[in-house]
């Protein structure tokens, strides 16, 4: 199997029955860590991955390492979600130095045993619709896919350039695919949609901040975003005028910048990785409440996020991680989401 990638959950594909034979599963603590760097680098080409939008390094990341015979020979990274309610833990990379011995099986296992005890909603990761292996793997022990994500590998391109064009089996690498294990049945499954889960709201503040029937409806923009800060004085530069979708503001402090991460010049600070949201327009000036009814939702499921209002409408930038949480968030409070 190709472990020659810098994005999505990998998994080295083991056979039923084959989930025993001395395997010991132990937490990745410091003394692992540099061990960590080494074997992901060895099997994925590197040691750091893009993943929807956000890079992981998984020796930086809680995780579990299985050992046989005394020898270090699998590992697997999870990042947990903490948000009102609504924890997630994600399956970031699994490895394993020995395909078809339970190694795979017996990692994912301690994974969601770790989930159950953090009281999680549901364990999840993303794949790359190459990555067949994968996805055997994962459906056959009890993952079902939720979401898939056309082209979004071309925008992991944007952070991390050497991701291949071609993967398993000859097969061109373009899509995302989200898969996911639901820990609490009495939660509400993903319903089918565009692309992003469509999870039942529970209730919806208008725009002029009281209950009501109308919801807001936001659709999410294709690619990746950077907000940028330049010198006061600075001249607009030429590239932060190109492509679909670009904002430019001066104040007597700065000059700010947002716009497609791919345009923007190496050494510029900026805030990269983030996503956007577009409130269907156009809005009335008279009307109140819109941004609130948007970032209180947010605010509590612990999303962060960035404004830009324009003539017609209003959009909401996070962080590209963010995405998925901010989604359910905002569909739980009555709003639609929909992919770009």
């Amino acid at each position: 199997m190709n472990r020659m990638r810098s994005c999505g959950a990998g998994a080295a594909p083991d056979k039923e029955g084959q989930e025993s034979g001395g395997i010991r599963i132990q937490p990745l603590d410091s003394g692992d860590r540099p061990w960590a760097a080494r074997f992901v680098a060895e099997r994925r080409g590197t040691d750091h991955m893009v993943v929807h939008g956000t890079v992981y390094r998984p020796r930086d990341l809680p995780g579990f390492v299985a050992l046989q015979g005394g020898e270090r020979v699998g590992l697997v990274t999870y990042p947990m979600e903490k948000s009102t309610g609504q924890d997630d833990c994600e399956i970031v990379s699994l490895d394993s130095a020995s395909p078809s011995r339970g190694i795979g099986t017996a990692l994912r296992q301690a994974v969601v045993h770790a989930a159950r005890q953090a009281a999680c909603r549901r364990v999840w990761l993303v794949a790359t619709n190459d990555n067949l292996d994968a996805l055997r793997f994962y459906q056959k022990r009890g993952f079902r896919l939720v979401a898939v994500r056309p082209d979004a590998v071309e925008e992991a391109r944007q952070l991390k350039p050497s991701i291949p064009q071609i993967g398993d089996h000859g097969i061109p690498i373009r899509d995302e695919i989200e898969l996911a294990m639901y820990l609490d049945e009495r939660r509400p499954r993903p319903q089918p949609g565009s692309g992003v889960r469509q999870e039942p709201g529970c209730g919806a503040t208008d725009r002029r901040g009281v209950r009501a029937g109308a919801k807001r409806t936001l659709s999410a923009l294709p690619g990746i975003f950077a907000v940028c800060r330049l010198h006061k004085d600075a001249g607009v530069p030429n590239w932060a005028l190109q492509g679909r979708w670009w904002s430019v503001a001066r104040t007597p402090d700065e000059l700010s910048v947002v716009c497609p991460l791919r345009q923007v010049p190496k050494g510029v600070p900026c805030e990269p990785g983030r996503r956007c949201l577009q409130v269907a327009g156009p809005l009335d000036f008279t009307l109140t409440g819109v941004l609130a009814a948007l970032a209180t939702p947010l605010a509590e499921a612990g999303v962060s996020l960035f404004a830009v209002s324009t003539y017609d409408t209003d959009y909401i930038l996070v962080k590209a991680a963010d995405l998925q949480r901010a989604t359910r968030a905002l569909i739980q409070a009555g709003h639609a989401v929909t992919a770009g």
